[in-house]
């Protein structure tokens, strides 16, 4: 039986002070599955303890609870995994571990990661820029000396980062899986070939794949591996997948734009994938509502 369709917090956690409201506003518009992302406070978790087993918690979205106030400050990079700094990377295990520890009473199945970052400028938005002005050369341009660079500098962010999640794949042994997340930005890790690193890293018993299908989308955008290269190559290692369209520049939208050739790719999706919904606040309830139906039609090939 196929897990049913998770929709993520992220969409209405911070309108609201309490999980209830959080839960409720979901459940109103059908939806009893639920990633807890990373605007939640431990007193959140708290309370949506108290409504297992009405309600089923799919997934935690690293870090979970957030590990400091104010609650806009929560995000999956708050500490980095591949940090040069060895308190960090301590901090960032930690925090890891009361994810897992909440994800397991919780009764979900997989925490998802952001395994870090390279120290480089960014340039993703000027090549977006350059891509959709229809000015290739330069962007490739931008692309291929960024890359380059990235190449010289990799080793110590990536080592530190592999090491991280060797160390949660021991740690957690298997009491819930961890999900290694494409990212949206060259300057992230892993980029395409990097995630077969964390793949040998982390056995099958440990954690997998998660597909964000907009991250990848952007990836794709800028000149590097898209859709079907990733999923192809990984598909087989895939956990879970973060589900949400493109406009522009921008991901995180409903799944109504139908910018993303869902109907092609899902072919690369197995029924035991988690599939989680993860739309930002700028959509509708409306919005939200027929994103759902769409990914339960899709998911029936």
């Amino acid at each position: 039986m196929s897990p049913s369709i998770a929709v993520s917090t992220v969409w209405n956690a911070l309108r609201h002070e309490n999980a209830q409201a959080i839960i409720s506003e979901l459940q109103d518009l059908g939806f009893n599955s639920f990633e807890l992302n990373v605007h939640l406070t431990e007193s959140m978790l708290e309370e949506i303890e108290t409504m297992l087993p009405d309600i089923n918690i799919a997934t935690l979205h690293n870090y979970c609870p957030l590990p400091e106030y104010p609650r806009d400050s929560g995000s999956g990079d708050f500490y980095r995994f591949s940090s040069p700094d060895p308190i960090e990377r301590r901090k960032a295990i930690d925090m890891t571990l009361k994810t897992a520890e909440w994800a397991s009473r919780l009764g979900a199945k997989a925490i998802v990661l952001h395994m870090g970052q390279v120290e480089m400028k960014n340039n993703h938005q000027q090549v977006l820029d350059l891509r959709l002005q229809g000015r290739n050369d330069e962007a490739d341009e931008i692309v291929r000396q960024d890359l380059a660079y990235r190449e010289t500098i990799i080793k110590p962010y990536l080592d530190a980062a592999l090491k991280s999640a060797s160390k949660l794949a021991e740690k957690i042994a298997g009491d819930v899986l961890l999900g290694i997340e494409t990212r949206l930005l060259y300057t992230e890790i892993p980029t395409f070939d990097e995630m077969e690193l964390f793949m040998q890293a982390i056995p099958p018993s440990a954690g997998g794949y998660w597909h964000d299908f907009g991250h990848v989308h952007m990836l794709g955008l800028v000149g590097i591996a898209g859709q079907e290269e990733f999923l192809s190559r990984y598909s087989g290692r895939m956990l879970g997948m973060h589900v949400h369209d493109v406009t522009g520049k921008h991901d995180h939208r409903p799944l109504t734009l139908g910018t993303i050739d869902f109907p092609r790719l899902m072919k690369y999706v197995s029924p035991d994938v988690i599939p989680v919904l993860e739309i930002h606040k700028t959509a509708s309830a409306e919005e939200m509502v027929k994103s759902r139906e769409i990914l339960a039609k899709l998911m029936q090939h």
